[in-house]
């Protein structure tokens, strides 16, 4: 039909493509190009008359139009508290925030391979998920399975963590898909365990022995503190506010007389300061 009218094109079922286009028809038709960015088998494509002017063209709605996700180009790593938005690329494809872990609890991550527009997209790439908790038992290896897998971790480290999903499949080193991170924080376990640190010792929170370093030489009869933590199964310091009680093998310490004393923990930690009088080298 020979007809002038503007008209505008809108696609309702994609959030994140182009959010209309308008032309006027010349002898009856015109021409849009046009992106989605979401992959989607029923999307619809609608075109309105918006000019105004009589007759009104009647509203064409198509349905069912087919978008596929476009070859996988890069990794996605989604912790617990983050879904999966695909066609948000100023989010990276995702909403939400990561979820605090507890240490020494397992939880599980998705890994998927994506496109530009962070849709899932085939692949069978052995990836694995690695981690800066150098005490933690990974890496993580697993194959995707149509783009997409499930991964578990265990952290033993409290403090902010990074994880991180890469590509790992040298079988096929034509493909390298762009890795992904993500941070989040890890806290401490239920309170399990002591921890005395004597000058010259530090603290290593995650490791088998929770300290490293060694004991310098005290002399008889100067004082110096000694730390007490309350700590979980890994070393991290707990909140607890337990009673402890401190001793020794030197009989005319500190406090020889009753050959104890007993502190509070605040927030997991107290001092304890240690006056020897019995020259010992062990």
């Amino acid at each position: 039909v020979d007809i002038s009218a503007k008209v505008k094109l809108e696609t309702p079922t994609d959030d994140y493509d182009t959010a209309y286009k308008e032309d006027w028809l010349t002898a009856g038709t015109t021409t849009f190009l046009w992106t989605f960015k979401t992959a989607n088998a029923a999307h619809q494509m609608k075109s309105l008359d918006t000019d105004g002017n009589e007759p009104l063209l009647s509203t064409y709605t198509q349905t069912n139009v087919n978008v596929v996700a476009a070859p996988a180009v890069k990794l996605q790593i989604l912790l617990p508290g983050e879904s999966a938005v695909a066609g948000d690329t100023a989010n990276n494809g995702r909403s939400g925030s990561p979820d605090s872990q507890t240490a020494g609890n397992q939880f599980t991550v998705t890994a998927n391979s994506v496109d530009e527009n962070f849709n899932v997209s085939y692949s069978t790439e052995r990836v694995r998920v690695i981690s800066n908790d150098t005490n933690a038992p990974g890496p993580w290896t697993r194959d995707l399975v149509n783009g997409t897998t499930i991964v578990p971790l265990i952290l033993v480290t409290s403090g902010y963590t990074t994880v991180t999903l890469e590509d790992t499949d040298v079988l096929r080193p034509d493909i390298t898909y762009i890795s992904d991170s993500r941070a989040l924080s890890v806290v401490s376990n239920t309170a399990a365990k002591l921890l005395i640190l004597c000058p010259g010792e530090t603290h290593k929170p995650g490791t088998s022995a929770g300290k490293t370093g060694t004991p310098t030489t005290q002399t008889a009869g100067k004082t110096f503190m000694a730390t007490c933590y309350g700590t979980d199964a890994w070393y991290n310091i707990t909140s607890t506010n337990a009673i402890v009680r401190f001793s020794c093998d030197d009989p005319y310490d500190r406090y020889s007389g009753n050959d104890y004393i007993d502190l509070s923990l605040s927030a997991g930690t107290t001092y304890y300061p240690a006056l020897l009088r019995t020259v010992n080298d062990s």
